[in-house]
């Protein structure tokens, strides 16, 4: 939901996640010394393109080179319609090449 909170649940340091980056691994929702950068981009994007966040990262993962099928969990027909629209939106290029990297 727009408003809703983007901070971090976990921290990890550089290390930890260089270890999942060279088995190949993608760690999703946790928070590095760069998330803040990160955030402030999803928010750049999610402006840039009417969504949430929330959204945002649902499109991103669904048009990944390797789509993340998320199982969305919903408890309101809202909540299926936002999902809906998350999972149709086409993100510019631009857009998925800032997620991807972090930075605006």
């Amino acid at each position: 939901a727009p408003g809703a909170t983007t901070a971090p649940q976990v921290v990890l340091d550089l290390s930890t996640e260089g270890v999942a980056a060279s088995a190949d691994v993608t760690l999703v929702g946790y928070a590095t010394p760069d998330s803040g950068e990160r955030l402030s981009t999803l928010r750049s994007v999610a402006d840039s393109v009417g969504l949430d966040a929330g959204q945002v990262v649902l499109a991103w993962m669904s048009q990944r080179p390797t789509p993340v099928l998320p199982i969305a969990g919903v408890s309101r027909p809202d909540h299926v319609r936002s999902a809906w629209q998350a999972v149709t939106q086409a993100l510019p290029d631009h857009a998925i090449a800032w997620l991807d990297t972090g930075r605006a």
